[in-house]
């Protein structure tokens, strides 16, 4: 039986959250418009937030879910931050 503890089995599953948060971010930059990107992150965030209740979602989505949501806020930001200096 493996360890829980075993900091390979975490790197690999690190490594797999990852590669499935860039995945998501590069298919929301090219097929989803500017503005359904924030509605979509926020809703992968709420099923993420299901998923901890059930475990078929999956809180994977969590992370995928903010990457996609970033790209809309992002720029937003910068150009709040740049009114305020």
């Amino acid at each position: 039986m493996e360890n829980d503890t075993n900091p390979s089995r975490w790197r690999r599953l690190y490594d797999w959250c990852c590669a499935r948060t860039r995945r998501g971010q590069a298919w929301a930059r090219k097929y989803l418009p500017w503005g359904v990107r924030t509605i979509v992150g926020l809703a992968l965030i709420g099923l993420g937030i299901v998923g901890i209740v059930v475990p078929f979602i999956g809180p994977w989505l969590i992370p995928v879910g903010g990457a996609i949501a970033f790209l809309d806020i992002r720029p937003l930001w910068l150009r709040w931050k740049a009114r305020q200096s």
